[in-house]
């Protein structure tokens, strides 16, 4: 911005006339009526002050009594202190003040400043002025306009009155529009009113100084109308139904301002739809109905678009495919889609050829047969459709097979095993196949509760040994058996025979052996030290040396543990014992099996023998192992005595009171020159045969029996005897055994002992008994049954089945069958081996097809319910 100086301003005036008028304004000091108590330091008396600048007044206070806590005032004059204009308070003790010169003072004006206190006395006279008079000056400056070029938006017929932010003394505003000149005055602000394109453009100001100083045109604002809104395209409706799962867009153009813009569906605005341009997205049946868009604008301006119609045409989409089928031969089978979209219609398709009247989202087979096995797939159309439609409206699903199932086939037989007493055994067998079943066996013998792909088994026991298999049953009842795996049960190794010390002439051989059960691994030391590759049951030293002598042992190991035999001491070189010397008839003594309930006895001819030169005293036995295992040693007292060839003998009783493997180790004391010896004592407690171990009488009505026969299958080589039952249990009165006793079943044989169950009184009875066998071991057995006052078998319904024949040696008939009776043949074990519906005929098979072997067994009727319980023979 320049500034330049106004042609028609008067010339300045002569210098004499400006002293003279000086001369008129001198500085003049007003008299007071008191002494004068502040002396102004500055500014200086008589100065030019320019107004609206600012200005710093200083003094002294001379007179030093101004009381204290006392406020100065300053005041000014413009009438040679004929009035005073309160201007400040100043504290006491301030010597310095500065103010602002106001333009409110004329130019060239005297302006006189007083400082004064107020005296003590409250009634206002002012006390101890002190003043100074200055001439004002109002300085000509180059006027300016400090803002920019803004721009204005307005509606029609409103107004807008810009203020200029602007540098100037008295100015005068000249207004242009568009350059030209419209007004002019002293108002620094300018209304400008909308009606319409005359009133748009630039417009521009010019200021004036009072002393003539102008500024250039200058651009204060930009103004145009702001425009309402104007649809110039509407949406336009497509040519055809939208296809469902494809985008669709439909569009507006519209002019003006400060433009927003609602879609609506059906009249209800859409969320998120406020742009020009609206994208349906994966079209639905849904999104069909009408659309229109309202656009608002600038000045409370609004439109509303015309309204189209999208119509929808459903493209079928597959929900849920037909899934494969495996079936058993002459069963039922369905296949089944699931489809949305339209109004639909359904061919099903065997190995691509259409199935006449398969037209519904359910296919079935009644019974399936080799022929109908194939691939199976459905074309789905949506029928409602136009004709000429560019939309896909025939899908085709997912095909499926169907299979007839086959027996179940063992992917991964299970292998061998070893596993420690006490531990666990888990073992799993991979099949495939249709609703598989599971059972596994412990040599041929069914195992209760094991029906899983894996069989487990907790707190592993001795009895757990044996052979398994499992057997996988499908559906359709075709049964696959694994190849047997054998389980081994081993516990941590136990000493059977230990090592015996010995005298060595030197260059012979030294021999230790040991025998120990589940023995794995071994490792002989001597002296403590591990002998390189003396790692089997025999250690051998040929040419001994008097190096060789020294103490022995053995370290027997396998996965459960390990055990340490004695320490012995071997001698080398001395040709004859030099005292007494002990030797043992047998370092172990083994009684094989036991039966499980009994004592056995055994003696020895000899035992002990001193073939030393001395007398030899044995000390004691260290019996505390062998008393826990159930060893006695009847008539054997300590301490006795071998003079030198003598010996003596030993009585050893075995009582076998479970069917568990028992060994233990004892240690003879004497003063033998080779040291304390041991003995290793073994026995089997054992059941001589297989048997039933729980009888389970069901429910029957006091004062009725009901008889149940545990089968017993002798082992082979031994003759097994029964005598008797006995038991303690409350409850045990009402079971007896009904066989004739003694009950002998001879080796390798099956027998049955009978046990009749007549309660007296109602409950359940559970009871503990012992059917005791001297020669083959006892068999603890559990005997269940309840008692009631009404039995849970319609007796006179009993009457209505009859079999034929009973006993029968293959298909046998029931009498009184209807279609919906349900026939299983159950064992005297409780074992469930076969189940037949609705048929008189009943074969004498098991689920594998199986003839049932010979022996009594079970059958239960069922028939609503009803539940009836017949008995059954059946002959080689």
């Amino acid at each position: 911005m320049t500034t330049q100086r106004n042609p028609e301003r008067p010339p300045k005036p002569s210098v004499w006339i400006r002293l003279g008028l000086i001369a008129l304004m001198a500085i003049c000091f007003a008299t007071p009526s008191f002494a004068q108590a502040f002396e102004f330091v500055k500014p200086d008396e008589g100065s030019d002050i320019e107004i609206d600048t600012e200005v710093t007044f200083g003094w002294n206070d001379v007179s030093g009594d101004i009381p204290k806590g006392e406020e100065i005032m300053l005041s000014s004059s413009t009438d040679d202190g004929e009035t005073w204009e309160h201007v400040m308070n100043i504290s006491p003790g301030e010597t310095e003040v500065t103010i602002t010169i106001p333009i409110i003072f004329p130019p060239d004006s005297k302006v006189i400043y007083r400082l004064s206190v107020t005296d003590n006395a409250g009634d206002g006279e002012e006390i101890k002025p002190g003043e100074r008079s200055f001439t004002t000056r109002l300085i000509c400056k180059d006027p300016a306009y400090l803002g920019g070029v803004e721009e204005y938006i307005i509606c029609r017929g409103e107004a807008i009155t810009p203020r200029l932010d602007i540098r100037a003394r008295k100015p005068t505003f000249i207004w242009y529009h568009n350059g030209t000149e419209i007004a002019r005055g002293e108002d620094p602000s300018f209304e400008i009113v909308m009606n319409g394109a005359e009133n748009e453009g630039r417009y521009a100001v010019r200021i004036v100084e009072w002393c003539g100083n102008t500024t250039d045109m200058l651009a204060f604002a930009q103004v145009r109308e702001r425009k309402p809104v104007a649809i110039t395209q509407q949406p336009v409706a497509p040519s055809a139904p939208l296809c469902t799962n494809t985008d669709h867009t439909i569009s507006v153009i519209a002019a003006g301002d400060d433009l927003s813009y609602q879609w609506y569906h059906n009249n209800l605005p859409i969320a998120g739809a406020t742009q020009p341009t609206y994208v349906i997205t994966n079209v639905r049946p849904i999104n069909a109905g009408d659309y229109r868009v309202v656009i608002a604008g600038a000045c409370r301006s609004e439109e509303v678009s015309e309204t189209i119609t999208i119509d929808i045409t459903e493209q079928p989409i597959i929900v849920a495919a037909p899934s494969n089928n495996t079936v058993c031969a002459g069963a039922s089978a369905t296949f089944e889609v699931s489809a949305v979209g339209g109004r639909l219609a359904y061919q099903w398709r065997f190995n691509g050829v259409d199935i006449e009247g398969a037209n519904g989202a359910q296919f079935t087979i009644a019974e399936v047969t080799d022929a109908d096995t194939g691939t199976y797939d459905v074309v789905v159309t949506n029928t409602a459709a136009p004709e000429g439609s560019n939309c896909i409206v025939v899908v085709q699903a997912p095909s499926a097979k169907l299979n007839i199932a086959s027996a179940p086939v063992i992917v991964a037989q299970p292998r061998n095993r070893e596993v420690c007493k006490g531990s666990s055994l888990d073992v799993s067998i991979l099949a495939a196949g249709v609703g598989l079943q599971y059972q596994w066996y412990r040599n041929d013998y069914r195992l209760d509760g094991q029906t899983s792909n894996v069989l487990s088994i907790q707190n592993v026991k001795l009895s757990d040994a044996g052979t398994y298999t499992v057997e996988v049953t499908n559906a359709c009842g075709q049964t696959t058996t694994s190849t047997g795996f054998v389980v081994s049960v081993i516990s941590k190794p136990v000493i059977i025979v230990q090592p015996q010390p010995a005298r060595v002439d030197e260059g012979g051989l030294i021999r230790l052996t040991v025998d120990a059960s589940d023995a794995r691994a071994y490792q002989w030391k001597f002296n403590g030290v591990s002998i390189a590759g003396a790692t089997s049951a025999v250690f051998e030293k040929q040419n001994a040396t008097e190096a060789d002598a020294g103490f022995y042992h053995c370290i027997v190991t396998n996965a459960c543990g390990q055990a340490l035999t004695t320490t012995v001491r071997i001698i080398v070189g001395e040709t004859s014992a030099q005292g007494p010397e002990l030797a043992l008839a047998a370092s172990r003594l083994d009684y094989q099996r036991v039966p499980v309930g009994y004592a056995h006895r055994k003696a020895t001819g000899w035992f002990f023998k001193n073939t030393g030169t001395q007398t030899l005293v044995v000390n004691s036995i260290d019996t505390a192992e062998a008393f826990a295992a159930g060893f006695h040693f009847p008539g054997l007292v300590f301490p006795f005595e071998l003079e030198p060839g003598e010996s003596a003998g030993l009585t050893i009783e075995f009582n076998a009171e479970t069917r568990d493997r028992k060994e233990a180790t004892v240690t003879i004391s004497s003063n033998s020159v080779l040291g304390n010896m041991t003995v290793n004592l073994g026995a089997q407690g054992h059941r001589f045969y297989q048997a039933q171990e729980t009888a389970d009488f069901s429910e029957i009505r006091t004062g009725t029996t009901a008889v149940v026969c545990i089968p017993v299958v002798a082992d082979q080589g031994r003759d097994v005897t029964i005598t008797g039952m006995q038991s303690t249990s409350s409850g045990s009165s009402a079971f007896a055994i009904v066989s004739d006793l003694p009950l002998t079943i001879e080796a390798g044989e099956q027998g049955e002992v009978c046990v009749e169950f007549r309660p007296l009184t109602t409950g359940d009875y559970d009871v503990n008994v012992t059917i005791l066998s001297e020669n083959a071991g006892n068999l603890d057995a559990r005997l269940v049954g309840r008692a009631t006052t009404t039995t849970g078998v319609d007796e006179e319904q009993s009457t209505n089945y009859v079999i034929t024949p009973n006993p029968a040696t293959s298909d046998f008939v029931i009498a009184g069958l209807n279609s919906t009776s349900t026939v299983r043949i159950i064992s005297l074990q409780g074992n469930v081996l076969s189940t037949t519906t609705g048929t008189m005929t009943i074969p004498a098979i098991d689920h594998a097809g199986r003839q049932l072997a010979a022996g009594s067994y079970l059958v239960v009727i069922e028939n609503g319910s009803q539940r009836v319980t017949l008995p059954l023979v059946i002959l080689p």
